[in-house]
Formats: structure tokens, sequence, C-alpha cells
């Protein structure tokens, strides 16, 4: 028998199966997107602190007033008008204020006069809340001025002086006017702010030093009671070293800050929003001075970036 030879069969070629994907190599990030991320982020959150600052902006000379008519609920507005009206506010008047007022707040604060530090429930919360949503400025409330006005009584146009800190103005009961001066011509009076029933009015700290501002004579009979509050706590945790008062609108209201510090804080947008206008296509020299340089620099370099 003849050797049989064996042969193989040609097999059919494998089907080739789907290529796996190769890994995309992650690309390094350096830090220049996610910091071109948190500058255009912040250049959101200012223009929207920007928009809704012009939208509250009462028309002035030098704007640095904000005016909110609606800033309580009528329900919220009566609620605080009768508790503030009963027997829950010790008044007390003075020399000074000639009306009846009222301190509350943190008593380690430095502040003119004795004050109680009993929870009254104030709308401190809601006014902090509204100040950071409109000018981009976390500040804290810690001291609650109470006024109350009758139908003769109006507040002397030079108690008006300098104040460190913006000012929140909450306005109950009868409305009455509001009137400012500039202070460079105290013979042009501006048309008057009538106060609302719940109304809230904030003027930037450079404000005082600009203006003499009054609640004038009353026009209809009526009571109001007016709740000012005060940001006297320092950003850095600290109480201590305010000044008493400003000599330009650009300076810090704290002792103890470096000049870097002192012409970035507090912004005032209103205010600052007016200064670029005005330094549109001008030099900006600083001072000769060794111990004025580094302020001047520091405020030359926020003004160009956009103040």
């Amino acid at each position: 028998m003849g050797k049989v030879e064996e042969r193989r069969l040609p097999t059919a070629p494998a089907t080739p199966g789907p290529r796996k994907a190769k890994p995309k190599k992650k690309k390094r990030d350096n830090g220049k997107k996610k910091a071109k991320r948190m500058a255009a982020a912040a250049l959101s959150a200012e223009a929207s602190a920007a928009a809704a600052a012009l939208s509250y902006a009462v028309p002035l000379p030098i704007p640095c007033v904000y005016y909110d008519p609606a800033f309580l609920s009528r329900a919220e507005a009566d609620a605080y008008y009768d508790l503030f009206s009963g027997s829950a506010i010790q008044w007390a008047s003075s020399a000074v204020s000639r009306r009846p007022t009222a301190l509350y707040g943190n008593p380690t604060v430095q502040y003119h006069g004795p004050r109680r530090a009993d929870s009254l429930n104030l709308p401190a919360a809601k006014a902090e809340a509204w100040h950071l949503h409109t000018t981009g400025l976390a500040v804290e409330f810690a001291v609650c001025l109470l006024n109350k006005y009758g139908e003769a009584d109006e507040m002397d146009p030079a108690l008006g002086a300098p104040r460190t800190s913006p000012i929140a103005s909450i306005s109950l009961g009868a409305t009455r006017r509001f009137g400012l001066r500039l202070k460079s011509d105290v013979d042009s009076p501006l048309p008057p702010l009538h106060l609302a029933h719940g109304s809230l009015t904030v003027m930037e700290n450079a404000c005082q030093l600009l203006y003499h501002h009054s609640v004038l004579p009353a026009e209809a009979p009526g009571v109001r009671i007016n709740l000012t509050f005060r940001a006297r706590t320092s950003p850095s945790g600290s109480a201590v070293g305010f000044k008493q008062r400003l000599h330009h609108p650009f300076e810090t209201p704290f002792v103890s800050d470096p000049a870097e510090l002192g012409a970035s804080r507090p912004p005032r947008p209103l205010f600052h929003a007016w200064v670029a206008s005005q330094l549109q296509g001008r030099t900006l020299v600083g001072g000769t001075e060794k111990k004025k340089r580094a302020k001047d620099a520091a405020h030359v370099r926020r003004l160009m970036q956009g103040w």
C-alpha cells in the first residue's frame, strides 16, 4: 500500500476584531486654563454685581448711594414697625441726637454710646446678603442704631461726619425726605430721596466724605423709625485699628492695613465707576514723598486694573 500524504486544508483567515481605541493622553494643565477660568468667573461676578449696583443707584453728581424701595415686603415692614413701636425698645434721648435713639449690637465693638446686646431679630443678615449681591463686598453689620422721628423731628446735617464703613439704613413707618448736598457745592441742594416704608438706603463709605445728608422736615403726619447698620468689623477678623474718620475716598478704614490692601478694600462700585470714567485718557502720576510712594503706586495699579 502506498504512503498517504497528509495535507492540511487552509484555514479561513480570522475575522479582525474591533480595534481597541488608544487611550488619549491627558493634556497637562499647567494652571493657565484654570487661571483663565477663575478670571472669567471673577469678571462674570463683577459684571453681575455692577449690573445690580446700577439698578439701585441713586442719580447723583458723584454716585455713591443705593436705594431699594421694596427691600422688605409690606408684611415684614409692618411687623418690624409694630415690634419697634412697642415696649421691646428702650428708647433714650440725648443732647446730641435730640430724638429717641437706641443702640444695639456687639458690645465688644468700639462705637459711641452704650448699647444693648439683646436679640431683637434685626434684619442685619438680610441687609448683609443684599450688600454682597449688589456690591460684591461681604460686610458684617455689627452695630445698629435705631432712631425714632416724630413729625417735627429732623436730622441735623452737621451730624453727617465721614464714617469708615458703608451704612445701610432701613426706613419704617411714615415716608420722609432724605436730602443730600455736595460738600463742594453746598448752595446747590439735590432732589431729595423719598424713603418709603420698608425701603433700604445704602451709602458707600466715600459718601459721607463727599456729601452732607439729612432727614428733612416731614411733609405728612406720622412717625418714622429708622434702623441704621454699620459694619464695624475688620475683614481680618479684628475690630481693633479703625480710623475715626476718612481723609480721602481711596484710603482704607483700618489703621493697620498695608498700602496694597488699603488701596483695594473695601470696593465701592458706584464711586469707583465714576472715578474710572473721569480718568479715561489721563496719565496717572504718583507722589514723590518716600512714605507715600507705596500707597500712591498701589492706588495707580488698582485704577489701571479697572477701578
